[in-house]
């Protein structure tokens, strides 16, 4: 289950960002669907509160983070993905912001659990 954040560098980035999070979040589910198949609904897309209180001068406007659990195929095809998701940013307008998209392939286990009972998991590789 890819977790997408999205993390201003300040407030006026923030609401520039959630101004365009009803087309940003379907967009992003899709190109995950896309290139790799998980359901678009296994794809969370969140965008996170900026608490930076002073950011760095030559910091990104924003960085997109996309973790998950290591997967053959979403590795191999990693910097499709990755540039997708650049591209998609792109075309919804932030030509002139600065920004960061980050995979991570995070190893180690993981749950899913809802209303109390763990339904989905993945092992840590040994």
């Amino acid at each position: 289950m890819p977790l997408i954040s999205i993390g201003p560098k300040n407030t006026e980035v923030q609401d520039a960002l959630s101004a365009k999070m009803t087309m940003i979040r379907p967009a992003l589910k899709r190109v995950v669907f896309n290139v790799c198949g998980f359901p678009e609904n296994d794809v969370i897309v969140n965008l996170l509160h900026s608490d930076i209180v002073d950011a760095d001068n030559f910091a990104a406007d924003f960085v997109v983070f996309a973790d998950t659990c290591p997967h053959k195929v979403l590795e191999a095809r990693a910097n499709e993905l990755r540039t997708d998701i650049a591209n998609i940013l792109i075309d919804l307008g932030f030509t002139d912001s600065v920004f960061e998209v980050w995979l991570r392939f995070l190893p180690g286990p993981w749950c899913l659990v809802v209303h109390g009972r763990i339904i989905d998991t993945v092992d840590h590789p040994r």
